[in-house]
This record gives C-alpha cells, structure tokens and sequence, in this order.
C-alpha cells in the first residue's frame, strides 16, 4: 500500500530544485512573468504555519487540491470502502489478531465498521494511524483540509484535479496481500517501520532534495500515471498566474514528478525558503 513506498536509501531526487537556505515544501512556478506556487502535503494533521506562508492561499486567484471533499455523500463515500460479497474480516483473522487490528485503527474505524471494511481501507487506516503525529488524533484536520478551509474563508474559489471516487477506484484494484499488511514478517514490519519514520522525516524537514529511491519505483497508477493526467488541467491555470496548487508531496519530485513535467513546459522552478 502507500505508505510502503518509501524505502531507506536515499539520494537526489530528480527534479527538485537545491534550495538556497532553509528548506519548504512550496515551490515557485514561473513562466512569462506568471507567477504560481505548488505546495507538497503530507497528508497529515500538521500545522500549516509552518510550512506554508497562509498569504499564499488565501491572495491566490484560485486553489488547486487532488480531490473535492465538499458535498460528498457520506454514506456513498462508506459505500465504497464496504465488502459487497458478504465477507468480513473477522472471518480472515483470528479473534486475538482481529482485536488486536481494531486497537490499531483506533477512533479512525470502529471495531464493528472495520470488520466489514475492504483489506485496502484497512491497511491505508493502519497506515494512517502508524503514522499520525503524537498528540494529534483521527479527529484532527489533515493539512489538505486546512488548505481547503483557508481558501474557502478567503473566498478563493478551490477546485480538484480528480474526484473522491477516481481515487478510491485505485485502491480497488489494489491487490496487496491481505496477511502481509495485518501480519506483516518480522523484515516487512522493519521496513514499514522505516518508511513511516522517513515520511515523517521528509513532512519535518520540508525538503525533497533527499527521497528513498523506491519512490520512483511504486506504482504507476498512484503517481507517475496520476500526474501526467494533471498537468492538462493545471496548465492553462498557471498560464494565468496566481496559482495555489496544493497536492501530496510524494507527487513533487522524481522524472514523472510535478516539477519535472512542469520544467519540460518552460516554468522556472524554485524553491520558496521558510
């Protein structure tokens, strides 16, 4: 799943320019005197001040997220992430490994909803709460949101590369072991637990120049193939300038990354030092 993709060695990562001083996650985007800004989330409850001057959502002509959160049903949203063939995944595990999942999932998915849940929207909970920043809970808003909610309070209209549904549709033609995420071997849990400490990492220093290797390798449908089908829809925005893109960091660098496809345009990128 997603958060297996970091791996433990590094180097250079393609595309991302070397900042200047203190590093960001937020890059500027230049071409013909037309300014925008690409800032890369982590998915995670952290605060924004921190890695994004506010100034540039809300006195931005419009902001740009992966998907569209307002107005989704849901129910139809639950609908999606539910078994339809009647299974459920206290039938795969045992009592003792089940509740000791449930624990896991935490406030995120109650034990009687996990139960019913697709192995892809157990793992990504898993993942999620492996993950979480101490002191923060499932309650908390992930900067995503926080991007979303400033923008809308400015009046900035806010719009979506993709919807709620293209992403889930991902995940349903995942086909990841069921056991290796529950009962992962003793070296596949070092290794998760080695790429969730380097995503953590990469979202507390804000700074791209040095990834896993392995990110270049992961999925094509969940980056690369996702990224390519972006750069259409952003293009004419930025054309225009004033541009607030806000997407998940791991969609920044690498040879299929944002910043690479947009410096194949003609945009200058650079870094905007904290």
């Amino acid at each position: 799943m997603w958060f297996l993709i970091l791996g433990c060695a590094k180097q250079g990562a393609i595309g991302v320019p070397t900042p200047a001083s203190t590093p960001s996650l937020v890059y500027r985007v230049e071409r013909d005197g037309k300014v925008s800004h690409v800032f890369g989330t982590c998915h995670l409850p952290l605060p924004l001040e921190d890695r994004v001057d506010p100034a540039l959502i809300t006195g931005a002509r419009e902001v740009w997220i992966e998907a569209e959160l307002d107005g989704v049903d849901p129910l139809e949203v639950m609908g999606m992430l539910l078994r339809t063939d009647g299974t459920t995944l206290s039938d795969e595990l045992d009592r003792d490994v089940f509740t000791a999942l449930a624990r896991r999932a935490g406030a995120a998915f109650p034990a009687t909803m996990l139960d019913r849940v697709k192995p892809w929207a157990a793992a990504v909970t898993l993942g999620l709460e492996d993950l979480r920043p101490s002191g923060t809970s499932a309650n908390d808003a992930p900067l995503d949101l926080t991007v979303t909610g400033l923008a809308r309070d400015a009046g900035v209209p806010v719009r979506a590369v993709e919807t709620l549904e293209d992403q889930l549709a991902l995940f349903d033609e995942d086909t990841t072991d069921l056991a290796s995420i529950i009962r992962p071997s003793a070296a596949e849990q070092k290794t998760n637990q080695e790429a969730g400490q380097a995503m953590l990492d990469l979202c507390e220093r804000n700074d791209l120049t040095q990834v896993p290797r392995s990110l270049y390798a992961v999925d094509e449908r969940f980056l690369s193939t996702r990224n390519h089908l972006w750069i259409p829809q952003l293009l004419p925005s930025l054309a225009e300038g004033g541009a607030f893109v806000s997407v998940g960091a791991l969609h920044l660098p690498g040879k299929d990354g944002l910043l690479n496809l947009l410096a194949t345009e003609g945009y200058t990128i650079s870094n905007v030092p904290r």
